[in-house]
């Protein structure tokens, strides 16, 4: 004969089922954001650390070759920053109409 597994009554009041059925807007874009901003300040070393292998000789050039550099740095990490926060909102939005409809993301927590 199978034995049945059984759960204790103890175990089933210890954990939690809790459904995420909105997130907030602006709190989601933030944090995208933020993460987006960090990404493409590491993207545009990354992308200045390149530029360097193939950097010209001349003396003159290469001060304005510094400074644009360090303007990608910075637009990098805008651009990056600004677009995060955007598409955080958005999907953020379109999960909330989403979970509406259809329900929620589910998960199981224990006390």
């Amino acid at each position: 004969m199978k034995k049945k597994k059984t759960i204790s009554r103890k175990a089933e009041e210890d954990k939690l089922n809790v459904e995420l059925s909105k997130i907030d807007l602006l709190s989601i874009a933030k944090i995208h954001g933020l993460i987006m901003l960090v990404l493409g300040f590491f993207l545009g070393l990354f992308t200045i650390f390149l530029s360097f292998i193939y950097r010209p000789n001349n003396v003159q050039v290469m001060n304005l070759y510094f400074i644009s550099a360090l303007l990608l740095l910075v637009s990098f990490a805008l651009v990056y920053g600004v677009l995060g926060f955007i598409f955080g909102w958005i999907v953020a939005f379109i999960y909330n109409k989403s979970a509406c409809r259809i329900g929620g993301i589910k998960w199981e927590l224990k006390k």
